[in-house]
């Protein structure tokens, strides 16, 4: 079972629930791929945060002094039952703009935002187009059971 304790450092309200359903969707793809058990309880946490904050944190773990939209700290390791396996930090303003431009909304964007950094806690990344293509898929495939 994965769990996900929310902190929002923002002054705009998000709706937690949509983040713990979508948790429990993703545990259950996870651990149909065999990348987590049903056994025990994953946990991590969420922050959603400012510009300021997210440079900071990008600079600090990813050598960036600029803001981004997500980052995700992985704790998680190979056959973990129980424990704390990671950090998702977003940035709404970031996230805002984002949903803009993809003329989607900042509800839509903040999802596949958490899903996304979920997805990087539990090993998936997006260094080469065939990581990234399976990524994708993978929280399309999340977002769409919704």
């Amino acid at each position: 079972m994965l769990k996900v304790e929310i902190f929002n450092k923002t002054r705009r309200k998000i709706q937690d629930e949509r983040f713990h359903k979508l948790l429990h969707r993703t545990a259950g793809i996870l651990e149909r791929k065999k990348i987590i058990r049903k056994t025990g309880v994953l946990s991590l946490e969420l922050t959603f945060i400012s510009e300021g904050e997210i440079r900071a944190l990008n600079k600090e773990y990813r050598g960036k002094n600029k803001p981004t939209d997500v980052i995700s700290l992985s704790y998680f390791e190979d056959g973990m039952e129980e424990g704390f396996v990671g950090e998702i930090f977003i940035c709404v303003p970031y996230a805002q703009t984002q949903a803009k431009e993809l003329k989607s909304s900042l509800r839509d964007e903040l999802e596949f935002l958490f899903t996304h950094g979920v997805l990087h806690i539990f090993g998936y990344d997006h260094q080469n187009t065939d990581e990234e293509a399976k990524m994708m898929n993978l929280a399309l495939e999340i977002l769409r059971r919704k």
